[in-house]
Order: structure tokens, then C-alpha cells, then sequence
């Protein structure tokens, strides 16, 4: 989603590309990350504390998150849970 909202941004002339993402990994390095934050700007990232994907690839690879993070935290038994 995070590549896609670029491609269609650029590839389809678009000014205006609104992003929202649900668990998502890192996406790109540092340069990507400036440059996708200037071309998209309104982009969320949804992240449950406990779910392992939005923190992949590991930081040591210079991967970086894009966008404004909404972190969420599940409740008792069920981590998915909003309550």
C-alpha cells in the first residue's frame, strides 16, 4: 500500500493521494521515507503494540516507518481487541 500510494501519486499524475495502513512494515530508508513524506501528506499507520510485522525489517537496515504512527492497544486476552 505504502508503494502503491507513491506509484499512483507519480505514475498517475495525482496531487492529492490520502494513505492509511493497517500493521504494515517498514517500507524504505531514510530517503525514501522524506521523499514520501513530502509527495503523501496524510498518511496514518494503524500499529498494535503486540503484532511483529510493523517492525520488520529490523532497524539495523536503515528501513524507516513513513506517515504519523497510531499506535492501539488491545485489551485482556484478545490483542486485537479495542476495548
Amino acid at each position: 500500500a505504502t508503494l502503491g500510494a507513491v506509484s499512483v501519486s507519480r505514475n498517475l499524475n495525482r496531487s492529492k493521494v490520502d494513505l492509511c495502513t493497517f500493521g504494515g512494515p517498514r517500507a524504505g530508508q531514510v530517503r525514501f521515507r522524506i521523499n514520501f513524506n513530502k509527495l503523501i501528506k496524510h498518511c496514518f499507520r494503524v500499529v498494535n503494540q503486540g503484532d511483529i510485522v510493523p517492525h520488520v525489517p529490523p532497524l539495523i537496515m536503515a528501513f524507516n516507518h513513513v506517515g504519523k504512527e497510531v499506535n492501539v492497544k488491545g485489551a485482556g486476552d484478545n490483542p486485537h481487541s479495542l476495548e
